[in-house]
């Protein structure tokens, strides 16, 4: 038996195909349970493959932030270690300025007598002070630098992410 004309879908629709398929599977002594078990599997690998699309999409999401994560502490991790060996630098060369004014003091003390000496410790007392001054000044620009390309390189991250 056929079913009237009017319960019939568009030959274009998706219903239509179903429709089809199942009066195939009747045709062929299928039994309705099977067809309708046949229907179930396929929603559900469908649904799977829907599941497995999403979870993909997840964990390639998770595995940018990540990265970004990973670049972000990477280029604080280089800022905290230059600031360190700057400070360290820093430190040594306050060390030999104490060590050079002290020596400088022991030969002020034992050349009282010569006034040329006096003359000597005193210019090299402020030759030591200016390469101290130039050195912090140096390693200062140096950590202005670092910062700024630190900056630079977070906000091309940060940018290139977001546009992402």
């Amino acid at each position: 038996m056929t079913p009237p004309l009017s319960f019939l879908p568009n030959r274009h629709s998706l219903r239509f195909f179903f429709h089809r398929f199942i009066f195939a599977l009747s045709c062929s002594g299928v039994d309705g349970l099977v067809v309708v078990v046949v229907v179930i599997v396929v929603a559900v690998v469908v649904g799977v493959v829907a599941v497995i699309v999403v979870v993909v999409a997840v964990i390639v999401v998770v595995v940018e932030v990540i990265v970004v994560v990973v670049v972000i502490v990477g280029v604080v991790a280089v800022v905290v270690v230059v600031a360190v060996v700057a400070l360290l630098v820093v430190a040594v060369v306050v060390v030999v300025e104490v060590v050079v004014v002290a020596v400088v003091v022991v030969v002020v003390v034992v050349a009282v007598a010569a006034p040329l000496l006096v003359v000597v410790v005193a210019v090299s007392v402020v030759v030591v002070v200016i390469v101290v001054v130039v050195v912090v000044v140096v390693v200062l620009v140096v950590v202005v630098v670092v910062v700024v390309v630190v900056v630079v390189v977070v906000v091309v991250v940060v940018v290139v992410v977001v546009v992402q």
